[in-house]
């Protein structure tokens, strides 16, 4: 028995393909030519680059059946239930985020489509029990009980208890996300780190933690960066652009975000494009490079110097820009 009949998949020629595809609902937008409708998407970078506020940012204006921007991230879809699986604030991180600095009412008023889950790995850990599988299990439940339409998962390291550089996990993991997607109809966005690149260096694809099987099962990915220019400017380019669309914001024509509190809201405001390289740093010295990575990450410079060998008066020099 060959595997097409053992899994009863069907043999069609590409009429009947074109017939069923016009069957199915038009593929619009959630993120203008970055992520569409029906689509596995991933969106990565590296430790303080902010991914969980433009997460979201993403999830609250779909919820809402808005854009974050008309011009550039335009939502064509009427408001969606977002289920959002948070894994790395607590209550109390969040609520920060969302009320205006010094007060304690006049807090953002978020959509009840827009639905919170956070998980204690205490509360659900059994050692008789694989952790992913529980995990998936809860995904589950909570899909057929809200009726989401739209899953973001923060982060991906938290949907499985084993090596996601591993070919085998890393595929599993796509695998099980692909089946929901498939089998509730979703758009997915999950979100993935680049632990040890260092900032202002281009972004690509492989910088994407764990196996390179993570993008090659995914529909589309996106990536935020940090930019030279200031400590509160980022940037967004696509690592593998959607077969839907456009190919929209490579290295040359990369999306300038600036994160500012918009009195109760966290969010990044879009100012334009631009290519990649006016965000990063231009002087190819390596140590330069090492040493305005290590001051965004919280280093002083003292102990900069100390690590690379080199004086405090040229580390700080170095570092000024990226204050």
């Amino acid at each position: 028995m060959d595997q097409a009949t053992q899994f009863k998949i069907p043999i069609r020629t590409g009429n009947e393909r074109i017939k069923a595809g016009l069957l199915e609902p038009e593929i619009n937008s959630l993120l203008g030519d970055v992520w569409q409708i029906g689509e596995l998407a991933i969106l990565f970078g590296g430790t303080g680059t902010g991914k969980s506020i433009l997460a979201v940012q993403i999830a609250d204006a779909i919820s809402k059946g808005e854009s974050i921007s008309s011009e550039y991230l335009k939502n064509e879809c009427q408001p969606q239930i977002v289920l959002f699986f948070d894994f790395e604030l607590t209550d109390k991180q969040f609520q920060v985020r969302y009320t205006p600095t010094g007060e304690t009412k006049n807090t953002y008023q978020f959509s009840d489509n827009l639905k919170f889950i956070n998980i204690s790995f205490g509360q659900i850990y059994d050692p008789k029990q694989n952790i992913t599988e529980i995990i998936f299990k809860i995904i589950n439940e909570a899909i057929e009980s809200t009726k989401a339409s739209v899953l973001v998962i923060d982060n991906i390291t938290a949907l499985s208890s084993q090596d996601n550089s591993d070919g085998n996990s890393a595929m599993e993991l796509m695998a099980y996300l692909d089946k929901i997607k498939r089998q509730h109809s979703m758009s997915i966005l999950v979100i993935a780190h680049t632990p040890k690149k260092f900032n202002y260096t281009p972004i690509t694809i492989s910088d994407l933690a764990g196996s390179a099987k993570i993008p090659n099962f995914s529909d589309c990915v996106f990536a935020i960066g940090k930019s030279i220019k200031s400590a509160d400017y980022r940037y967004l380019i696509q690592a593998k652009f959607s077969r839907s669309k456009r190919e929209a914001y490579d290295s040359n024509n990369v999306l300038t975000l600036y994160k500012l509190k918009d009195y109760n809201f966290l969010k990044y405001n879009i100012e334009g494009t631009t290519i990649e390289k006016e965000h990063l740093f231009a002087d190819g010295d390596d140590t330069k490079l090492q040493a305005i990575s290590l001051k965004s990450m919280g280093m002083n410079v003292r102990d900069i110097a100390e690590k690379l060998n080199v004086s405090k008066s040229t580390i700080s020099n170095w570092t000024k820009k990226s204050d």
